[in-house]
């Protein structure tokens, strides 16, 4: 569906104004060719429909493998020049029942460039996957994969193992201290937290024993030898230390990245009163001790670094503490403390019993450009029952910037949030959220709201009772290619393509004004469930989108099928299909980037539910498109660009006896099945006046 636009125009008006006599023609062409041509010049061609190959197949090898469970980008671990994926698969049983797998493919192939196992039954490896930098300095980059329920340990003590990119040996192996720590829960690189040279790593284990039953222990190791270089311990039976963890910048300001630990269960300041704690990247040291003011608190549920919110050279801290009292019952709090001497800066305080303010704690950005960051505070059910709410924070005086608040009961203000860039382009970061449960068009219709400087900037709306418009929000890129950041929202329950079949919104960062609706095929294709911006896969310089559909039955019931849509036109460039039924093809979309290096952006989509390996193995694929046009919908005289000569050459067919365009329905411009001097008037404006784009489909 082609969007309205602010460039719209009454064509009946446009039309009767440029009927041009034959006396007139020279001196039209003329006036477009010298006095336009040589100011604006040329305008690049708008791509109709291309044929899309498929790069690789990745399959799950057995049933029940859950093959695609987890993906990530592993960087370029054969160091030729092409970005590598991994995928975890952590109901392999090539090792055991359960064991787990992890494979490595080449971006540049297809190629398996590696495949882990775990080493028994039941370990569950693959359960996390992550690139893990460089960790051993050969110039390749190198993976982490966690195994949590491995019993090298003792029973679900668990494992991490890091292997080498160049040639997949094994560089370290950290295992678990005891029976039911689940180590390697979670796995990431960490940069170098020591500066030498060699970047490292952190595994949590939240529910370590030592200190007590799931006290809780966070480690930090060496990429150079696999040394442990520091390991945190909660000091508690309860405590959980390791549950919520985050870089926290360099907050001594000695050229070491430091670390903030939330232990939430932790009973120094009363019973779960909970603690979060600040560790020196250089020595391991505890720089901080923060503590819960009372039982139940939960001070250390959320944490996170901030930047530096006070201007002071220091990066500082806010930790959240959704079940504090002070506010009311379960009201909440959070807290901001200096980087630079541990003291408190700010005390945010929830409104009213049970908002649970400080559930979600983030530094925002300095969104109202006075040179200092600022902060948002996530507060739900906060308002009436439900409805939601999120604050933002000056970083200079610690004064309530804004309050973003639910328009009403059952709205889930906050469902989904996101960054969105600079999408007004005014030098102030912004904010999206979605509220699934918005009724303003009708029962949980829904709706997304983007603010830049705590202005509502946009308010966009579902269209109708039950679309669950909200229910995904994403960033863009800059789709139409006008400088500033768009927005895709979608509405996987929307109905105008049938029950439940979806659909898709994309809307201008400028303008707020709608760009593109994408429906769903048919009932319960959920189209809209996952949105994402897809980067230029058709390298015409405009960001494009990519929306799964994995209820879409085109390759059987449930097959799933994902749609790649143009920024530019918001024409369908390409669509992918399961390849049996309830595959779910679609159920995760994304950019991958370029991974076969020929400088059009590629995509990674997952089945989940795939058989070809067996039950559920799963796959996930990776496409790419080469663009092969038949033609150019306004390229008139086929010389594969749109600019003023078309339109010469478009005047001279219709007043002068001129050839016909090449193919003739390419000169149909405003899609009315009609050519004439409509599409004449509608080429300049797009040329010359910012207007619409020729329409993508004009040619059958």
């Amino acid at each position: 569906m082609k969007s309205s636009t602010n460039n719209s125009f009454t064509h009946g008006r446009w039309h009767e104004a440029s009927i041009v006599s034959a006396g007139c023609v020279k001196h039209f062409v003329l006036f477009v060719v010298v006095a336009l041509v040589a100011l604006i010049g040329t305008a690049p061609g708008v791509w109709g429909q291309c044929p899309w190959d498929l790069l690789y197949t990745f399959d799950g090898e057995a049933d029940s493998d859950y093959f695609g469970g987890s993906v990530s980008e592993a960087g370029d671990v054969n160091n030729d020049g092409y970005d590598d994926l991994i995928v975890g698969s952590t109901r392999n049983d090539a090792g055991g029942t359960d064991a787990g797998r992890a494979y490595v493919f080449s971006g540049s192939d297809g190629d398996t460039l590696h495949v882990f196992t775990g080493e028994a039954a039941h370990d569950r490896f693959g359960c996390s996957v992550s690139g893990a930098g460089d960790v051993n300095n050969d110039g390749y980059d190198d993976l982490i994969v966690g195994a949590l329920d491995n019993d090298a340990g003792g029973s679900n003590a668990g494992r991490a193992y890091v292997f080498s990119g160049f040639n997949g040996d094994t560089l370290h192996i950290f295992t678990g201290e005891a029976e039911g720590d689940k180590f390697g829960y979670s796995v990431s690189g960490a940069g170098d937290v020591n500066n030498d040279g060699y970047d490292d790593l952190i595994v949590g284990a939240p529910y370590y024993d030592y200190g007590g039953y799931s006290a809780g222990r966070v480690y930090v190791l060496s990429g150079f030898d696999g040394d442990t270089l520091y390991v945190f311990t909660g000091e508690a039976a309860g405590d959980y230390l390791g549950r919520s963890i985050s870089g926290a910048g360099d907050v001594n300001n000695d050229g070491y990245d430091d670390l903030i630990v939330g232990a939430s269960g932790n009973d120094g300041g009363g019973d779960n009163a909970g603690r979060a704690y600040v560790f020196s990247g250089s020595d391991g040291d505890t720089l901080y001790v923060f503590t819960g003011e009372a039982a139940g608190d939960q001070f250390g549920y959320s944490v996170s670094g901030t930047r530096d919110v006070n201007n002071d050279g220091y990066d500082d801290l806010i930790v959240g503490a959704n079940g504090n009292d002070a506010g009311g019952e379960a009201a909440g709090r959070a807290y901001v403390f200096s980087g630079s001497d541990g003291d408190t800066l700010y005390v945010f305080t929830g409104e009213e019993a049970y908002d649970s303010f400080g559930e979600s704690v983030s530094g925002a950005g300095d969104m109202n450009d006075d040179g200092y960051d600022d902060l948002v505070v996530g507060a739900w059910p906060a308002g009436d029952p439900n409805a939601g709410r999120a604050y933002v924070y000056s970083g200079q005086t610690g004064v309530l910037l804004h309050a973003f608040t639910g328009e009403a009961a059952g709205d889930y203000f906050g469902t989904s949030v996101s960054g969105a860039g600079d999408v007004n382009d005014d030098g102030y970061a912004d904010l999206i959220v979605g509220a699934s449960g918005n009724d303003g068009a009708g029962e949980n219709a829904g709706r997304a709201y983007v603010y830049s400087g705590g202005i509502s900037v946009f308010c966009f709306t579902g269209e109708a009772e039950g679309d669950e418009f909200g229910y995904s929000v994403s960033g863009a890129g800059d789709v139409n290619n006008d400088s500033y950041d768009d927005l895709i929202v979608g509405a996987y329950r929307n109905q105008a393509g049938g029950y439940d079949a979806g659909r898709a919104y994309v809307y201008s960062g400028q303008t707020g004004v709608l760009l593109w609706t994408f429906t769903g095929e048919a009932a319960e294709d959920r189209l809209g469930e996952s949105v994402s911006g897809a980067g230029d896969v058709n390298n015409d310089g405009f960001d494009d989108l990519i929306v799964g559909a994995y209820g879409n039955d085109a390759g059987g019931s449930s097959a799933g099928r994902a749609y790649v849509y143009s920024g530019r036109s918001g024409a369908l460039l390409c669509t992918f299909d399961g390849e049996a039924a309830v595959d779910f093809l679609g159920y995760s979309v994304s950019g991958a980037g370029d991974v076969n290096n020929d400088s059009f952006d590629d995509l990674i989509v997952g089945a989940p539910s795939n058989d070809a390996g067996g039950t559920n193995a799963g796959r996930a694929y990776v496409f790419s498109c080469q663009v092969e046009e038949p033609y150019v919908c306004g390229d008139v005289n086929a010389d594969d660009v749109i600019n003023s000569a078309d339109v010469v050459y478009l005047i001279n067919y219709l007043f002068k006896g001129g050839p016909a365009p090449n193919p003739s329905c390419a000169g149909d411009v405003n899609c009315d099945d009609v050519v004439n001097s409509a599409d004449v008037v509608y080429l300049i404006n797009y040329l010359f006046k910012g207007g619409p784009p020729p329409c993508p489909d004009c040619c059958p």
